[in-house]
């Protein structure tokens, strides 16, 4: 597995952390992956064939990921809604 690059992502205001790298296979290619950490003990790995799609499932997936923390998080916390950016779920 190569490093490629580090990356840090904005999302409403707060930063997570990106590490981008290439995994070569025995034929000559190779895929992607992506390790974001939301938090210390929080990470997502991500994995595409291609760089470009790979960058563009880390918003998409970090974005959603996000969401469902912040909601779950709300139930226990006895709020009744929860806006995050154009997204609206009410509970």
């Amino acid at each position: 597995m190569k490093f490629l690059r580090f990356e840090i992502i904005h999302i409403n205001g707060s930063e997570y952390e990106a590490r981008y790298y290439k995994n070569a296979r025995d034929n000559g290619g190779g895929n992607y992956s992506v390790e974001i950490s939301i938090n210390c003990n929080d990470k997502i790995i991500l994995d595409d064939l291609s760089l470009e799609k790979l960058e563009w499932k880390t918003y998409r997936v970090l974005y959603y990921a996000l969401f469902s923390r912040q909601l779950i998080n709300s139930i226990g916390t006895g709020r009744k809604e929860i806006a995050y950016e154009q997204d609206k779920a009410i509970i």
